[in-house]
């Protein structure tokens, strides 16, 4: 295992997509209009391109795919208009979640901007990248309280003998690393030894002193199997991701200013106990291979125990104060493991999770406070959050009462409706088409069957600068048949 302090922060902003095929229409270019709001292409190829969607995949299908695409996408947006006039989605719950996650986006859009858009890459040092990522080096990893005594385990080490002066070894560890692993000043050393058994001593100031000791160099046949484009790509790849994790870093120490980070203890103690026993009480729901994992209802659950709390402060760094709600609320955006449900592992590593969150949430509040989500892009991704969500609590609401009239129906001795889904005369469809009359809804198909579709199904997710992740869109709904009887009855739209 690699020790947390060797490793680069792994803060990793981009989109892990493929190469998006160039569409013959602009993705600026509006290709519907829905009552006062319009879907753009680009609208329209994120949300299919970058999460699964029927028929894309299939040459003689991506025409349909993206007409039915469309379709659903204007029937979101008509879900979400009606579900904004009748209050669904403006409940504090709601509100909460997209408080949330407008800050998680925010804090993104300032890594964009003062991180991500200030790495420069230069020829030299993609050159050097290209011949470091060729090997994959088996390190032995010590580290040591002192320069002294780093330099004495060295000398050892190199005379393989046990004879010296007994040396005290905090940490010893075995890693296979390649290039991009290892933070720079150890890696230097690391890609500087030349013969097996070698070691030397390297020093940061995270880290202390390491001795670092090569076991064995060979062959990364992932990286020499690409081709020289290729492998330009994968070194600039590991360059960025370096560059930017050091200037990450170094935001986040400049912005901290050395001020302690204080957390409510007794708060904390609730918030343990609390969640400790659902876990205990639902052990195989949560189990992750050997660990246990922080479930997103586990989150939801929190936030109703200690609704009367949530706005209490909960941790405070210097004069920026975190709450309760704010912490938990983001944890929906960070993975949190614990490597046993015994108390003492499980605080301390719920401690740990609630740090980082606190750190990316830290951020978070000075993106606001710099009115990041007030940039467009965010504002956009914030906005297709907000409409996926109402469309789902209205559909689920219209479902729900669907199926109680069908129970009344039944009672009475009636033959009950036919279930959704089956026909454009269901009954979700024929309400989908009375919102388009209520609206308006225009449709450019020609341009719909000019956009080129990633013809591959993928589930992507999105990785937010200073920490945290959220799939890539929202899962677009499989509503398109609704158009079928709207458009036979005459489409009574401006």
């Amino acid at each position: 295992m690699l020790w947390k302090f060797l490793l680069l922060v792994p803060i990793i902003p981009l989109l892990q997509v493929q190469a998006q095929p160039e569409s013959e229409v602009d993705e600026s270019a509006v290709i519907a209009r829905v009552g006062p709001r319009s879907i753009t292409a680009r609208d329209l190829l994120e949300r299919i391109d970058l999460m699964p969607w029927p028929g894309k995949d299939r040459p003689g299908s991506r025409d349909s795919a993206a007409i039915r695409a469309t379709l659903s996408l204007v029937a979101e947006k008509l879900l979400s208009l009606e579900a904004t006039s009748i209050g669904i989605g403006l409940d504090s719950g709601s509100t909460e979640r997209f408080e949330s996650l407008e800050r998680a986006l925010a804090r993104d859009a300032l890594y964009r901007q003062e991180v991500a858009a200030r790495v420069a890459l230069n020829d030299e040092e993609i050159a050097l990248a290209m011949k470091r990522l060729g090997a994959k080096l088996r390190l032995a990893l010590f580290a040591v309280g002192s320069e002294a005594d780093a330099h004495a385990l060295v000398r050892q080490l190199r005379k393989r003998t046990a004879d010296a002066p007994r040396i005290t070894v905090l940490q010893q560890d075995t890693v296979t690393i390649t290039f991009g692993e290892l933070a720079e000043a150890h890696e230097d050393i690391a890609y500087a030894l030349s013969h097996p058994f070698e070691a030397r001593a390297s020093f940061t100031r995270p880290s202390g002193w390491l001795i670092l000791q090569l076991l064995d160099r060979e062959r990364n046949s992932d990286f020499l199997n690409l081709n020289m484009e290729e492998r330009q790509a994968a070194a600039q790849k590991a360059l960025r991701k370096r560059k930017e994790a050091t200037l990450a870093s170094a935001y986040f120490v400049r912005m901290a200013s050395g001020a302690p980070m204080r957390m409510d203890s007794l708060l904390f103690q609730r918030v343990a106990d609390t969640l400790l026993a659902v876990i205990r009480r639902e052990r195989e729901a949560h189990r992750k291979g050997a660990a246990f994992g922080l479930l997103e209802e586990d989150v939801e659950g929190l936030l109703r125990s200690f609704r009367q709390r949530l706005h209490e402060p909960f941790i405070t760094h210097g004069g920026d104060t975190i709450t309760l709600g704010q912490t938990v609320g983001a944890m929906r955006f960070h993975p949190v493991q614990f490597r046993s449900l015994g108390w003492k592992t499980f605080v301390e590593d719920l401690h740990s999770a609630m740090i980082t969150v606190a750190e990316a949430e830290l951020v978070s509040s000075h993106a606001m406070q710099q009115h990041y989500n007030a940039h467009t892009d965010v504002r956009r991704d914030l906005q297709a959050w907000i409409e996926s969500s109402q469309t789902n609590e209205l559909v689920s609401r219209f479902l729900d009462s669907l199926s109680a009239r069908r129970m009344r129906d039944t009672i009475a001795g009636q033959l009950p409706v036919e279930p959704p889904h089956t026909s454009p005369d269901d009954p979700l469809n024929r309400y989908i088409g009375r919102l388009a009359s209520k609206y308006g809804v225009t449709i450019d198909f020609l341009r719909v069957k000019q956009l080129k579709v990633l013809p591959v199904n993928v589930v992507t997710r999105r990785y937010l600068g200073f920490g945290g992740t959220l799939p890539a869109v929202p899962l677009l709904p499989h509503l398109w048949e609704w158009y079928e009887a709207w458009d036979r009855a005459g489409r009574s739209a401006p």
